[in-house]
This record gives structure tokens, C-alpha cells and sequence, in this order.
């Protein structure tokens, strides 16, 4: 980069579109979610954490964001000091991951009428497990971009999935413990990626980086086949019930 204000235009239009993101939700009404009748008291988060579903949607979601910003995190700061690319190619690769991330969401809803949130996990759980084949077969830019752009598609599902998920394990008055429980085992995780990626790059270089993240990403496809065959069973269960 030239100029030391060469980044000062972007953060600028950022800028704009924060200030332009107040307004708008600032202007947003509330929506009105229905209550329980039950008189049921709340379950305690222990309970949740005891529940499978709620641990297999925590689980989609903070394996595609810790895996995600790990990566994220480390690859344009591979591609500049350990390979010498320009600025131009680090950053056509870093907007390509970005598009990837959120460019499906486009299509989400057709997505999991289409396929089921169980094919859905399973296709995000085998994209990141191509990021990690594309990461170490090569160096090249090529090799770079696809890796982000499998990334970014591969959070796109298994966070979604996730999200999901979440809203069957909960009931309406339990929402908030759960969501909050949720996002800070997800951001927290994530926020340990992010510290540690710089550090294990420097470290140990980029191929035992991107092979730290073989062990849970093979955990990631154990859970979704796990929990693929427990649906598949009591799908048949219930077919077997109505026919018996």
C-alpha cells in the first residue's frame, strides 16, 4: 500500500453504513412473539445442556465460526508474508470468502425446503472438509481462493443448520437463556480462533494451521451423521407406528 490513507475510504462508506443501520433499526417495531400457557416453570440450563439437539445446534455453530474465523483470520496474513502476493490478490480473495459467506443466504430458504437441515449440515460439514484439501495441496492464489470461497459457503450451512435447530430445543419464554447460552459459546470459541491464528501462523506455519482444524471438523461430521441417523430412526419409528 502506498499511501498510509489508502484504507481511509473504506472505513469511511463503513462508517455511512453504520450510521445508515441505526436509523433503520431504530425504526423497527418489536415483533410479537406468543407466549406459552404453560404453567410449566422454565427449564434450567442444565437441562439444555443434558439435551443432544440443543449441543448438536451449539455445535454446527460454533464449529463453522471458530473454523471459519481461524482460517479467515490467517490466510491473508499467509498470503502476504509467507508468499510475497500483492494487495490486489489478497483482497480479491478476502471479498470472494466474504460473497461466499452470505451470498447463499439468497437462497436458504429454498435450500432447506429443497434438501432438510440434515443434508444441509452434512453438505457444510464436507465443504470444510474440502478447505482443508485445497488448503494443503497447494500455495498458489488459486488455491487461496477456493479454500476461502468453500469456507464461506461451508459457514453459510453449518451456521444456519445451526441457528435452526436451535429455535425446535427451546420453548417461546426460554428463548433468551438459550439464545444468550448459545451465542456466547459460539462468539466466545470464535474469539479464541481469531487470538490464536496469528500466533500459530508465525509459530508453526500454514499447513500445521490448517491441520489443527482435521480433528474438529471430523468431530463436526461424527455429530452430523449422529444426529442424521437419530432423525432417520425415529422417522421410521413413526412411518412403523402409523402402518402397525
Amino acid at each position: 500500500v502506498s499511501s498510509e490513507h489508502a484504507f481511509v475510504g473504506s472505513y469511511l462508506v463503513l462508517a455511512c453504513l453504520l450510521i445508515c443501520a441505526i436509523f433503520v433499526v431504530s425504526n423497527l417495531d418489536s415483533m410479537q412473539v406468543q407466549e406459552s400457557q404453560s404453567q410449566t416453570a422454565s427449564r434450567p440450563l442444565s437441562y439444555f445442556f443434558s439435551s443432544p439437539f440443543f449441543l448438536v445446534a451449539l455445535s454446527s455453530g460454533a464449529v463453522a465460526y471458530s473454523v471459519m474465523t481461524y482460517l479467515m483470520t490467517a490466510s491473508p496474513l499467509s498470503m502476504h508474508s509467507d508468499h510475497a502476493y500483492d494487495m490486489q490478490a489478497i483482497k480479491w480473495v478476502v471479498q470472494s470468502h466474504v460473497l461466499a459467506m452470505y451470498v447463499p443466504s439468497l437462497f436458504s430458504a429454498w435450500l432447506v425446503a429443497k434438501l432438510g437441515i440434515r443434508a444441509l449440515m452434512l453438505i457444510g460439514t464436507f465443504l470444510y472438509v474440502a478447505v482443508v484439501a485445497v488448503s494443503l495441496t497447494g500455495h498458489s492464489v488459486m488455491h487461496y481462493w477456493w479454500a476461502m470461497v468453500l469456507l464461506g459457503v461451508g459457514w453459510n450451512f453449518l451456521y444456519l443448520c445451526g441457528t435452526l435447530l436451535l429455535t425446535e430445543v427451546y420453548r417461546p419464554e426460554e428463548r433468551f437463556k438459550v439464545q444468550a447460552v448459545n451465542d456466547f459459546g459460539i462468539f466466545g470459541i470464535q474469539a479464541l480462533a481469531s487470538l490464536s491464528a496469528g500466533v500459530i501462523l508465525f509459530s508453526q506455519g500454514w499447513s500445521v494451521l490448517v491441520s489443527i482444524t482435521i480433528p474438529v471438523i471430523i468431530l463436526m461430521l461424527l455429530i452430523t451423521i449422529w444426529y442424521i441417523s437419530v432423525v432417520y430412526k425415529k422417522q421410521m419409528t413413526n412411518v412403523g407406528e402409523i402402518h402397525g
